[in-house]
């Protein structure tokens, strides 16, 4: 049996929204089974040294790294003038039980996400916010922004 292990693998551009079929892992062959991870501009996965190779290879993908044991989920930040200070949306892996995330971690949810994503949005310390991206189960953090007119 071939070796595998978790890599991180990064797109050259920040792909245009499109349907979850047509996501970035999907359109380079990787089964969705294997993808741990996801963020704008690229995802995490369970691979082959095969595949990692192959994937490297790909006009589309910017580098394949191996993924280091206890990284931090991505952050992304906004520059946006409606950031809503301290509050984050925190993506879960998909079929992840919100609730039992927010209660585990010791956070006051102000959202709870089940339809859509698995997710929550909360507003975080510095220190929470540290302990939910190093949490295995949370796949990015993202800024929350004020939406609307």
């Amino acid at each position: 049996m071939e070796d595998s292990g978790d890599f991180l693998v990064w797109l050259h551009d920040e792909p245009t929204a499109s349907p979850a079929s047509d996501s970035p892992s999907t359109r380079l062959s990787v089964p969705a089974t294997a993808v741990y991870r996801t963020w704008a501009r690229g995802f995490g996965a369970r691979l082959t040294t095969a595949q990692a190779t192959s994937l490297a290879a790909d006009p589309a993908v910017l580098d394949v790294v191996p993924d280091e044991p206890g990284r931090p989920a991505p952050y992304r930040r906004t520059t946006s003038s409606d950031r809503v200070a301290d509050s984050y949306l925190v993506m879960l892996v998909p079929g992840t039980e919100p609730t039992n995330v927010v209660s585990e971690l010791g956070v006051e949810p102000t959202g709870l996400y089940r339809i859509s994503f698995s997710g929550f949005a909360a507003r975080l310390t510095d220190r929470q916010l540290h302990r939910v991206r190093h949490s295995p189960v949370v796949t990015w953090v993202m800024d929350d922004i004020t939406a609307g007119p």
